[in-house]
């Protein structure tokens, strides 16, 4: 079957993952009036978590001040062995860091194997919330098969400064050529109808089907029901596995702690990552046919999210060891009525371009810290490769109502099938300007 009928046919048939499939369809449509606090909510635990995390772990510093993790994950494998500690940036505590005086050790019980903390800080030509302060504690490869971890922290003089905890389920992930970080669903009270809830069992059938082999997905507080049986279909058959914060921060945070957070789960089991692409996000050939050829094939392979970054890079003549990551643009799309799957879209944004910010595919072993539009923190000598427009690109589904009318292609309407897969078809909608903006470019 061609690829995209296949991919159309797979659309089709997104809502209806499991049994009870005409119940569940019927429960993602509903437009429910009721609000978040009156629904029935969930302290669901799961036999596919491979984290839980309770809270932020604080230890204290000199000078006031105190380190705050949100969250510390065992990453053992061919990218390292060692127990990353993650905080939100913060100026002060990466600049008493820098001070020899200050360096902190790690080690485990009594002292085991203690070995400097390595801190990756932000770069200072960014605001300080687009970045993270990691530090990572070297450990033993001998101790990777456990589940729980206590690391001690202690500073320059071996003074105590305390402990953090990192738990982990093992056996759960495998090994991946590409993976993606799922953010976070929840209801909204604003709207009759929650717009995320629709989008997600479109997006994860659709990425699956197109080759990303695995997704890590973050829960936040209390999981409404509804996210839960969708999450469930895909945890069972081993395709996603599930973090859980019990603590809720608010978005930014959220958006960084999730980046963050899957960046070092992906570390040893993943090769390239997908950090930050939204739900309304998805990612498509800019022209099929120069897209195959970077397989030296006369058609797109199926599952070719999964390979297509290595082909980028072989096709640029580098070597995956210099690639950082390999970013791309974004087309920004109408969003469907709430009865329809959002691919069904039937209008498109005038643009003059793509988004000036892109989103990306990590190359998960160069990177130390991540924000939305790329690495932040990386190896030194490697670098970003811009995808073309005629190789990749991404629909985004965000366009909104502009004085109480839908924003089209001058008021054209246009069916998802001519903008989704117009290159794939040889067709153009609403003439050469649309299918430049179609297409890619900017």
């Amino acid at each position: 079957m061609p690829w995209g009928t296949w991919s159309l046919a797979a659309l089709a048939v997104a809502l209806r993952l499991c049994p009870g499939a005409a119940e569940r369809e019927e429960l993602l449509l509903l437009q429910s009036k009721s609000s978040r606090t009156e629904r029935t909510k969930s302290t669901w635990h799961s036999e596919w978590d491979l984290a839980r995390i309770p809270g932020e772990q604080k230890i204290p510093l000199g000078e006031e001040l105190e380190l705050s993790f949100f969250s510390v994950v065992p990453t053992f494998g061919q990218d390292g062995n060692f127990i990353a500690l993650l905080h939100f940036n913060s100026w002060k505590i990466a600049e008493y860091l820098k001070d020899e005086k200050h360096r902190l050790f790690c080690s485990g019980a009594n002292r085991s194997h203690v070995t400097p903390l390595r801190v990756y800080g932000p770069r200072r030509n960014v605001s300080e919330e687009k970045h993270g302060l990691n530090f990572l504690c070297d450990w033993p490869a001998a101790e990777a098969h456990l589940e729980r971890f206590e690391v001690f922290l202690e500073d320059a003089t071996g003074k105590a400064l305390g402990s953090v905890l990192a738990e982990r389920k093992d056996g759960l992930l495998q090994q991946y050529r590409s993976a993606a970080c799922v953010r976070d669903v929840f209801f909204n009270n604003e709207s009759s109808f929650n717009h995320a809830y629709k989008m997600l069992p479109e997006w994860l059938e659709y990425s699956r089907l197109h080759g990303i082999e695995h997704f890590f997905m973050y829960t936040f507080g209390e999981v409404d029901p509804t996210m839960r049986h969708m999450l469930e279909v895909y945890l069972a058959k081993g395709w996603a596995s599930r973090i859980h914060f019990e603590r809720y921060p608010d978005t930014v945070e959220r958006q960084h702690a999730i980046m963050e957070d899957c960046l070092y789960r992906a570390k040893g089991h993943v090769q390239w990552l997908l950090p930050s692409l939204d739900l309304d996000e998805f990612l498509r050939p800019g022209n099929a046919t120069q897209l195959a050829q970077l397989w030296g094939s006369a058609s797109v392979p199926q599952d070719y999210l999964r390979s297509v970054w290595d082909e980028i890079v072989r096709h640029e003549g580098k070597k995956t060891g210099k690639v950082r990551s390999i970013s791309f643009d974004l087309y920004r799309y109408q969003r469907a009525p709430p009865n329809q799957l959002e691919m069904f879209s039937e209008k498109r944004s005038p643009l003059n371009g793509g988004s000036p910010l892109p989103k990306y595919a990590a190359n998960v072993r160069k990177v130390q810290s991540l924000w939305v539009h790329w690495p932040q923190v990386y190896e030194e000598s490697t670098l970003d490769l811009r995808v073309n427009k005629s190789i990749l690109v991404a629909n985004h589904y965000k366009s909104k109502k502009k004085d109480g009318k839908m924003i089209g292609c001058e008021g054209k309407p246009l069916l998802t099938l001519k903008v989704a897969f117009a290159p794939l078809l040889g067709r153009e909608p609403c003439g050469a300007q649309a299918a430049e903006a179609t297409m890619g470019g900017g």
